[in-house]
C-alpha cells in the first residue's frame, strides 16, 4: 500500500504528516517488545506463584486466612468449586501481591484532592486547613455568632451556664508540617478565627465562657508527645485529649462551686508505630483502655444524618458531683468521650451529648450546657446546626411557657372556685 504523505509549513518550520499506510519497522518491533515483556511478568508471577514463593510487602496482612491451593478432584472439576478456588488463591497468593496494593494505595492517595501531603510523612485532610487560610478569616462571623446568641440567650433564661470549647485542627498546631506554599497563608493566631471571635464577643455579653484548648494542646507537642498522629487521622490524639478533658472538668467544677478530683494519668496500650487508614483510635501511638461506665447509653438519632445521643445517668448521684450538662459537638468531643467516657462521665451527675444531633434530651434538668467545635466546623457546618438546635430550643421553650400559664390558670380557677 502506498503512503500519502503531505507536508505544511508551521512555526517549526516544515512538517510531514502520514496521512495513512503502514506502522514503522521501528515502532512495529517495540510494540512486540512491550507485549512480549508483560507476557513473560505475568508467566513469571504466574509460576512464582504456585510455587509458593512470597516476597511480603510494605503493608499489613489481613486478619483472615488467606486462600490455599485447592485439591484437584473430579466433584470439583464438575461442580467448578475448583476454579473457584484458584481464582481465590490467585487474589490472596499473586506474588508480589502485597507491593502491588502499596503502589496503588501511594497513586491513588497521591491524586486525592481532599488531603494535603506534607513534610516529614504528615498528611493533612484540606478542609481542615482551609479554615486557617486568610482569605477565608475575611468571611463573616455573624451566621455563626447569631446561633450561638439564641441558643445561650434561652440558656440563660432558664440560669443555665453555656461553655463555648474550642478545639484546634491538626493545621494549626503542626503549621512546620505543611507544604511551603501552605505555610505562607495560614494563621497563627486564634484570636483571629471565627470561633474565638465569636466567643469573646458573646463572653464580653455575659452570655457564655469559653474554654480554649489551645494552649493546652500546644504544649503537648511542645513537650514532645504527640498532640496529633501524622497519618490522615485528624483528631486530637489521646495525649491532648486527656489534658483537655481535665482542662474542661476544673472549669466547671470551679465555676459550679464543686471540688473534683482531676485523673492524673489513664491506662493505656502502646503500639510500636503509627497505622493510618485503619480508624480513629488505631491511628495513634497510645491507646486508652478505659471501659465505658455502667449506665451509658448510645442511640442513633434519625432526626439528623449520622446523629448520636450519648445518654448517662451517674448511678451514684450525689452532692459533690458536677452538675447535669448536656453536649452539643461535632466529632472532637465525640471522640474524647469514645476514649475517655469511662474517666469523664462519673464526675457529672448526668450528662447527655448530642453529636450531630438537634435533640432537647438532658436539656430540661441541664445546668450546664457545652457547645463543642473544632475549627473545621465553624465556617459552614455549625451555623447550620446551631440554628436548627437554636428554633428546636425556641419552640421547646414557646411551648413549655404555654404550658405552665396553662397550668397556672386552671389551678387559679380552682383555687377561685371558677368551673
Amino acid at each position: 500500500m502506498a503512503v500519502i504523505r503531505s507536508s505544511e509549513t508551521t512555526m517549526f518550520g516544515p512538517q510531514e504528516n502520514l496521512a495513512s499506510g503502514t506502522i514503522p519497522a521501528r515502532s512495529r518491533a517495540m510494540s512486540l517488545l512491550v507485549v512480549f515483556a508483560v507476557m513473560i511478568s505475568f508467566l513469571a508471577a504466574g509460576v512464582l506463584t504456585f510455587m509458593g514463593v512470597d516476597i511480603g510487602g510494605p503493608v499489613r496482612n489481613e486478619r483472615r486466612k488467606l486462600a490455599d491451593l485447592p485439591a484437584v478432584s473430579i466433584k470439583g472439576l464438575l461442580d467448578v468449586s475448583y476454579f473457584r478456588g484458584i481464582e481465590d488463591f490467585l487474589k490472596d497468593r499473586l506474588f508480589g501481591r502485597l507491593w502491588l496494593i502499596h503502589g496503588y494505595g501511594a497513586l491513588v492517595g497521591a491524586w486525592r484532592k481532599d488531603l494535603i501531603y506534607g513534610r516529614d510523612d504528615f498528611i493533612f485532610y484540606r478542609n481542615c486547613v482551609e479554615p486557617y487560610v486568610q482569605s477565608s478569616l475575611s468571611k463573616p462571623v455573624t451566621p455563626l455568632q447569631t446561633a450561638l446568641e439564641r441558643i445561650a440567650r434561652a440558656a440563660a433564661a432558664r440560669g443555665k451556664s453555656v461553655y463555648l470549647q474550642i478545639f484546634r485542627n491538626k493545621a494549626f498546631i503542626y503549621p512546620d508540617k505543611l507544604p511551603l506554599i501552605w505555610q505562607r497563608y495560614v494563621t497563627h493566631d486564634p484570636a483571629q478565627l471565627p470561633l474565638n471571635r465569636v466567643g469573646r464577643a458573646l463572653e464580653e455579653k455575659g452570655l457564655l465562657k469559653v474554654v480554649d484548648h489551645t494552649d493546652t494542646i500546644r504544649k503537648v507537642r511542645e513537650s514532645g508527645r504527640v498532640a496529633f498522629t501524622p497519618v490522615e487521622e485528624n483528631h486530637t490524639a489521646p495525649e491532648a485529649n486527656f489534658l483537655a478533658m481535665n482542662e474542661l472538668l476544673a472549669r466547671v467544677a470551679q465555676d459550679s462551686g464543686r471540688v473534683v478530683e482531676l485523673p492524673a494519668t489513664f491506662p493505656s496500650m502502646t503500639r510500636p508505630s503509627i497505622v493510618g487508614g485503619n480508624g480513629y483510635i488505631n491511628a495513634h501511638y497510645f491507646v486508652p483502655t478505659i471501659p465505658d461506665p455502667p449506665g451509658l447509653r448510645r442511640e442513633s438519632r434519625k432526626s439528623m444524618p449520622g446523629g448520636w445521643l450519648y445518654a448517662y445517668e451517674n448511678p451514684n448521684a450525689d452532692g459533690s458531683l458536677l452538675p447535669n450538662t448536656v453536649v452539643y459537638s461535632d466529632s472532637f468531643f465525640e471522640t474524647l468521650l469514645d476514649t475517655f467516657g469511662g474517666m469523664l462521665l462519673p464526675k457529672f451527675r448526668s450528662l447527655y451529648h448530642h453529636w450531630g444531633d438537634d435533640g432537647l434530651d438532658g436539656w430540661d434538668d441541664a445546668q450546664v450546657v457545652i457547645i463543642s467545635f473544632a475549627d473545621q466546623t465553624a465556617p459552614e457546618v455549625a451555623p447550620w446546626f446551631l440554628n436548627r438546635l437554636a428554633e428546636n430550643i425556641e419552640r421547646h421553650e414557646q411551648q413549655r411557657r404555654v404550658g405552665q400559664t396553662a397550668s397556672w390558670n386552671r389551678y387559679a380557677s380552682r383555687r377561685d372556685g371558677r368551673p
